[in-house]
């Protein structure tokens, strides 16, 4: 499975997006129902009405917004609650030494942690896959 790799230098939402489209990874979102899949797995893991709403329409000719509304959601949970956004991580299953690197840092890259989270939950989307069948 290639890894997608983005780099902490500073971009745009739109640069991220279009690195993550271009990653085969991404590509098979797309494949299968993965992308439907994905999208599932995040409302589920997340359990938030509002971010639901916000990317129910989400398709796959529309990833950017997707992306965008992930990181607006997380950006707005780490705002909330430190505690709420560390019990969010838990429900990811994010590695403890990535949520302790963020924590530590002094200005938060919500690009590159948004696209930390997606990998992470399209990990779970292909391993529910693997075992289903």
């Amino acid at each position: 499975m290639n890894s997608l790799i983005i780099s902490k230098t500073e971009f745009s939402s739109n640069d991220m997006t279009r690195d993550l489209i271009e990653n085969s990874l991404f590509l098979n979102l797309s494949n299968q129902g993965r992308f439907y899949a994905f999208k599932n797995q995040l409302i589920k893991d997340f359990n938030d009405h509002h971010f639901e709403e916000k990317i129910s329409n989400c398709t796959e000719q529309k990833l950017e917004v997707l992306f965008e509304e992930l990181r607006l959601f997380l950006s707005q949970k780490f705002d909330e609650s430190e505690e709420v956004f560390s019990q969010l991580m838990y429900q990811l299953d994010m590695p403890e030494k990535m949520i302790r690197d963020f924590f530590s840092g002094t200005q938060k890259d919500w690009i590159y942690f948004a696209d930390q989270v997606a990998k992470r939950v399209f990990l779970k989307v292909i391993l529910k896959e693997k075992y289903k069948s």
